[in-house]
């Protein structure tokens, strides 16, 4: 009888640690999703300013030059 109680509560236990197994892979997906998110959003707006920047700067030679 002992055993199979202790075959229950391993069989718990693995459960609880598969559960959290899964919660914690999901968590961590859902904060590298968010991360990745943000550090395009990140890129793309850089990338825009920057472009704007030497957009403003030709315009501002082309104003000088002519």
């Amino acid at each position: 009888m002992g055993g199979c109680e202790v075959r229950g509560a391993h069989s718990i236990f693995l459960i609880k640690n598969m559960n959290f197994f899964i919660l914690n892979t999901l968590c961590t997906s859902r904060i590298n999703f968010v991360v990745r998110e943000a550090w395009q959003n990140y890129f793309f707006n850089s990338k825009a300013l920057l472009m704007g920047e030497l957009l403003a700067l030709h315009v501002c030679m082309y104003l000088l030059c002519f």
